[in-house]
């Protein structure tokens, strides 16, 4: 056995199986449990009972698992077993076969009660895949068929986590999966305290968070939808030189929750220019948005035109992709009769397509001078200007019955706040009362004007 398997075999592993009154983990409870905890690749501690759950067990749920509501009815109760769980899982990477399952039921359980409830998980469908290839089904039964492991009590809590535990021991003979190999060289090399940050204490919700020092400066801002998934992905870039001498120097790690994806970029940006993070320009964000620049060209006709950056032209307007902005200025093109060539949608030699059928007005082969052709493209700006300076972006919480909101007025961004779920049943103009003011970057509409071409649930809602 080499150091590394060693040290694999002497983490803390708790092997869950849990058994449950439905599929969706938001509405059903767990009825049955058992963890096995391992320690050395041996079993030094076990928990099995069930559980109430508090609502009638269905019919088909019974006849799969055996588990009648007379069984659990005077069974302890979830909270009355919650504190035992996170002793006996504590510092241990949380093992399950399709552990996605059994870990979104006990992460919901915990929820009720107001706790948050973070492991490293382990997948030993996933791995079993990877490591032990070639079996017609991946199933807990199948398997074990295969591999002669002794499956006792099938559907029940105890039985199905026993087998796990065994097949779990193949797969730490085959291999060290990525998982366990980050978990343990973020311990060995940051330190527990920052692995258990990492790995239990940070929430999987969208946000903003800080990497401090030890005299508590901050060292980087970032943003995510996932904090602990994204602040992970820092500590386990070893390759990376800058990465990790960045993370050697990091002591605590500090979040702040946000209510949208979009709030979440506006204040990282606001935070990176107050604090000016020195690892923040080493990992600067590039750009993915695609600009609507206004520029005079070498015939002095003023040109809108889709580009990445400018150097010399005015930014008019941004877009998540140059096929959202081609969609946006064609109708512009019609609207104000501009020249397809001159904004760079056509590449015909002589005249361009909208000059034959009488659209265009002749600028493609000098029948129609800049003069007259500048002040439609100024129209055009202003015609922009004016449909969307005034606006909120509003996007439902998917975690509450809430909204959350940006404003932006007279073409700039001005703050943002949260509101009833209804409130677009009711008069939207009560946004104003409720927006917590911010202050705005060069960056700010550049990241509000993105984010509503790329989104998919933002809703733009114009006021005078």
């Amino acid at each position: 056995m080499n150091s590394q398997e060693e040290e694999n075999r002497n983490q803390r592993f708790a092997v869950v199986d849990v058994e449950t009154s439905g599929g969706d983990p938001r509405r059903e409870r767990i009825t049955d449990i058992a963890i096995y905890l391992l320690e050395g690749g041996v079993i030094v501690e076990e928990f099995c009972t069930l559980l109430n759950p508090e609502k009638p067990i269905p019919g088909y749920i019974t006849k799969l698992t055996g588990i009648t509501n007379s069984m659990v009815k005077n069974a302890p109760k979830f909270y009355e077993v919650a504190k035992k769980i996170v002793e006996i899982t504590r510092d241990a990477i949380f093992v399950g076969h399709n552990v996605g399952f059994d870990y979104s039921f006990v992460q919901n359980e915990f929820k009720r009660l107001g706790y948050s409830y973070r492991r490293v998980t382990f997948d030993t469908v996933r791995v079993s895949r990877k490591l032990l290839p070639g079996h017609a089904s991946y199933s807990l039964g199948n398997l074990s068929d295969d591999l002669g492991i002794i499956l006792q009590n099938r559907h029940r809590a105890a039985g199905d986590a026993r087998a796990t535990v065994d097949l779990f021991k193949i797969l730490l003979d085959k291999a060290v999966d990525e998982d366990i190999a980050i978990t343990i060289s973020i311990a060995k090399i940051f330190g527990k305290d920052i692995a258990r940050l990492l790995f239990e204490s940070l929430p999987e919700e969208t946000g903003v968070y800080y990497l401090h020092d030890s005299d508590g400066n901050i060292l980087y801002i970032g943003k995510s939808t996932n904090i602990a998934k994204r602040a992970l992905g820092h500590f386990a870039s070893y390759d990376d030189p800058k990465a990790l001498e960045m993370c050697t120097k990091v002591a605590d790690i500090s979040y702040e929750l946000t209510t949208s994806e979009l709030i979440a970029l506006l204040k990282e940006d606001i935070e990176v220019n107050r604090h000016h993070p020195p690892y923040n320009r080493w990992h600067r964000r590039k750009s993915s948005g695609y600009g609507l620049y206004a520029t005079y060209n070498e015939e002095g006709y003023l040109a809108l035109t889709i580009a990445k950056s400018s150097k010399n032209g005015v930014l008019v307007f941004t877009y998540s992709s140059t096929q959202k902005a081609k969609q946006a200025l064609a109708p512009i093109i019609e609207k104000f009769s501009l020249c397809q060539k001159i904004c760079g949608l056509s590449k015909s030699e002589g005249a361009c397509f909208h000059y034959q059928i009488g659209i265009c007005k002749g600028a493609c082969c000098g029948e129609e001078g800049p003069d007259l052709y500048n002040q439609r493209v100024e129209q055009a700006i202003a015609y922009l200007s004016n449909t969307t300076k005034n606006f909120f972006v509003v996007e439902t919480d998917k975690g509450s019955d809430k909204v959350a909101f940006v404003k932006v007025e007279k073409g700039k961004f001005v703050g943002y706040g949260q509101a009833s779920g209804d409130f677009l049943s009711g008069n939207p103009h009560e946004l104003h009362d409720l927006v917590a003011s911010s202050p705005e970057t060069p960056n700010s509409m550049k990241i509000i004007n993105a984010y509503i071409g790329k989104s998919k649930t933002a809703k733009v809602v114009y006021f005078q």
